[in-house]
């Protein structure tokens, strides 16, 4: 059971940092190939999008601890994303 918590731990944390590089190669080519600069914080942004990936991931992980196959995943997410959203 152990083993299996730092197994997940550390599939969390490589898919945060998947999303930290892709992060950072869309800035540098946003700078790069159309001129489009980064306006305020660089920092501020990168901790944003940080606290966002962080909070989708978790929330990725827990609807599949619920769920039994990717279809009821996916409808799960959907269900959970967009209602909120359209409910105002």
């Amino acid at each position: 059971m152990r083993a299996m918590h730092h197994a997940r731990s550390a599939l969390t944390f490589l898919f945060i940092v998947m999303a930290m590089v892709s992060f950072l190669l869309l800035c540098l080519l946003s700078a790069a190939a159309f001129g489009v600069p980064v306006k305020g914080s660089f920092a501020a942004l990168s901790v944003g999008t940080l606290l966002y990936v962080s909070a989708v991931t978790a929330m990725g992980f827990l609807i599949s601890t619920f769920t039994r196959n990717q279809i009821a995943a996916m409808f799960a997410a959907t269900v959970l994303t967009l209602l909120p959203t359209t409910q105002s």
